[in-house]
């Protein structure tokens, strides 16, 4: 064979080899078009409804929730994303195209990123959006999948006040007409440079301008139709017995720098006003004096909450308490700095509890279970200035597993001790969780109150 043959024969093989090549990168660039439309990452939270997302795919990415850039976060594909959770929180769940449901994912310090809802405040004070309903859509979804955290990016948040929609003032059985309800222990987490939420009037309007006739009436025990409202900030909702775990009571924690405006500055004439026959509250035709349905934080009363916590807060411009926890069977109030300002009621009414000293015992906490019980022990309550608490234990395979209050008695100052006596073994230790609470707060500051506590 002659060289000249050899050579176009290297030639055209190498031809093929090209061709085959070509075909080959071809195959290869359409697999990746492919892989790339079922890839863990994808535009829009919203546009998810369009997505076939591959199977082997469980979490995904988003460049954005509504908008490009705006409210990116990452969303998973699990037993807690149903079809039921998608349509209580729209936001935050939603069904792709293959049918799979997807719900937002907390941030890697366990908070749920506001953001992940859509949720986008603004850097300067803005109040042409209302964000009250995706904010509160947020705490109940937080709860849902058991996440004790929110985050929030922005500087400002516009909350406008909802209507009250039950005709008689009672917000153990209504909280319609409450800007913000937690009904959990639950952290809000600020932005880098802080976070303020801003209250508005139901209808976006400044709520500083509202005359007593323009306010909404409710009515109450005394009054069928005259009652104001103005429905505060933050609502804890209380329980009328203590949950098994005391994370389950409402509580708040403020992590980072916090405001809490009402937008509506001490009046001239702050304090109670009291009219009709029975007497009633009510406020004067400018809308001043003490208003008892205008609470920057309030912790229901005659219920069960949890703790209030803050690094950095303020609460101003609210026409009722600023904090109120008027209830022996609440929490502790415990931080930082506090600052309160701009109220015609109290800067801070704390509970009875915090200035008599008198807790009561409300969990056991077992921290060793011991071994050898055949029977549960004896549960003695002794210590801590107080008296009248009482337990029992529960033994399962030998150990104590739990203590249940069965009396939380009163007067303590301090946690008692919890021992253990007969059943047949030993080593059982278990600590005493107080409900009632203190006041620990390093600065509290309040100024332009009615009066300060």
């Amino acid at each position: 064979m002659s060289m000249d043959i050899i050579a176009r024969a290297i030639a055209t093989q190498a031809k093929n080899n090209a061709a085959n090549a070509q075909s080959a990168a071809g195959a290869a660039q359409n697999s990746a078009n492919i892989a790339s439309q079922r890839a863990a990452s994808i535009d829009l939270f919203a546009n998810i409804s369009a997505k076939v997302i591959d199977t082997a795919v469980n979490a995904v990415m988003t460049g954005g929730h509504g908008a490009a850039g705006i409210g990116g976060a990452q969303y998973v594909s699990d037993s807690l994303a149903t079809s039921g959770l998608a349509t209580a929180y729209p936001l935050f769940c939603k069904q792709s195209a293959d049918g799979r449901y997807w719900r937002a994912m907390a941030d890697t310090d366990g908070s749920i990123p506001a953001h992940a809802g859509g949720i986008m405040g603004w850097d300067v004070a803005n109040n042409s959006v209302n964000h009250q309903p995706a904010i509160q859509q947020a705490i109940n979804y937080a709860v849902a999948v058991g996440a004790r955290s929110l985050s929030f990016a922005s500087a400002y948040y516009s909350i406008w006040t909802p209507t009250q929609s039950g005709a008689v003032f009672d917000v153990h059985t209504d909280t319609s007409g409450l800007p913000l309800v937690v009904p959990r222990n639950m952290a809000f987490v600020s932005a880098p440079n802080g976070t303020r939420f801003a209250r508005r009037s139901p209808d976006g309007t400044d709520p500083a301008t509202k005359t007593r006739a323009q306010l909404q009436s409710i009515g109450n025990a005394t009054n069928a139709n005259g009652l104001p409202w103005r429905g505060g900030m933050v609502f804890l909702k209380g329980q009328t017995s203590l949950p098994a775990d005391r994370n389950n009571l409402a509580g708040i924690n403020f992590k980072g720098k916090w405001v809490l405006d009402g937008g509506i500055p001490k009046s001239t004439t702050p304090g109670i006003v009291l009219t009709g026959s029975p007497s009633f509250y009510d406020l004067n035709t400018n809308a001043s004096g003490w208003d008892i349905t205008d609470k920057g934080i309030w912790a229901e009363q005659d219920r069960y909450v949890g703790d209030i916590r803050f690094d950095d807060l303020t609460i101003t411009g609210f026409r009722g308490e600023l904090v109120y926890t008027g209830g022996y069977s609440h929490g502790s109030v415990i931080g930082d700095r506090l600052t309160c300002s701009q109220t015609d009621g109290d800067g801070f009414n704390p509970s009875p509890a915090y200035a008599a000293a008198d807790m009561m015992v409300g969990y056991g906490i077992v921290s060793a279970g011991g071994t050898g019980y055949s029977s549960a022990p004896t549960v003695t309550i002794t210590g801590g200035g107080g008296s009248g608490a009482t337990a029992t234990a529960t033994v399962v395979s030998g150990a104590v597993t739990a203590v249940t209050i069965t009396a939380g008695g009163n007067g303590y100052t301090s946690e008692p001790t919890i021992s253990f006596s007969g059943g047949g073994g030993s080593g059982a230790v278990a600590k005493a969780s107080m409900i009632g609470g203190r006041v620990d707060i390093n600065t509290l500051t309040i100024t332009n109150a009615f009066q300060a506590l």
